[in-house]
């Protein structure tokens, strides 16, 4: 092999090196913090909680949701699709390590856009990767973030 074909995919790994070299390591607090366009941020999200699978002895994380009217979470389909209302829950927490499974509420119904589909390929990423869940009772103490209307 000669020194040509060799010289790019050195510099790559040297440039790497040097990168990791003189990166500065971030402080627990801020690998912990939220990032928002490109930069960490404070609190103010209090309408944002998490999504748990119920079905199982313990609850497990599954996604993040937001509240966005005082018994409707709006998150992604793909969260959603597949499960019983009764298997999903939300709690409005930021750390699901302190979270137990009385403090989460039961969904009681759940909605996903129509035009989801579960098979397509990159349907994480997808336009229609939309899902509501629907709650009997209000979230009561904390402001929904409403949606932004097509007239706003």
């Amino acid at each position: 092999m000669s020194i040509g074909r060799l010289a790019q995919p050195l510099t790559f790994v040297c440039c790497l090196a040097l990168a990791a070299c003189s990166a500065e390591t971030p402080s627990p607090s801020a690998r912990s913090a939220p990032i928002i366009g490109g930069g960490a941020v404070g609190g103010g999200f209090d309408a944002v909680g998490l999504i748990a699978d119920l079905s199982g002895k313990t609850p497990s994380f599954l996604c993040t949701g937001t509240l966005i009217a005082d018994k409707a979470v709006l998150t992604a389909a793909h969260c959603l699709a597949g499960r019983n209302a009764k298997d999903v829950g939300f709690v409005l927490a930021k750390n699901f390590a302190t979270v137990s499974k009385a403090s989460i509420v039961a969904a009681t119904g759940l909605e996903i856009a129509s035009l989801y589909q579960a098979d397509a390929p990159g349907d994480l990423g997808s336009a229609h990767d939309i899902g509501v869940m629907l709650f009997a009772k209000p979230f009561a103490g904390v402001t929904p973030i409403p949606l932004i209307r097509p007239s706003e």
